[in-house]
């Protein structure tokens, strides 16, 4: 499982929590050459994540959730 830094706002105060998360093989795909030889990428997609403040598991809106998750599509290293 991989972990990312955040920086949630709740009520106008900042907390800095801890998201580990794992996300889904991603495949980048072929662009060049004949049609018949590309594929269009898929996969990289959170499967699932638990967000941590001060060691306690918090609870996020579907809203905390999806900001989250673009930012773990912006900063993961689909390399590794």
């Amino acid at each position: 499982m991989a972990s990312t830094k955040y920086t949630l706002v709740r009520s106008g105060r900042e907390m800095e929590i801890f998201v580990d998360y794992e996300v889904a093989p991603y495949f980048p795909g072929n662009t060049l050459g004949p049609p018949e030889f590309c594929d269009p990428p898929e996969g990289g997609e959170v499967l699932e994540m638990q967000a941590y403040y001060q060691d306690a598991q918090v609870n996020l809106t579907q809203k905390e959730e999806e900001d989250i998750e673009n930012h773990i599509y912006e900063t993961h290293d689909y390399g590794e």
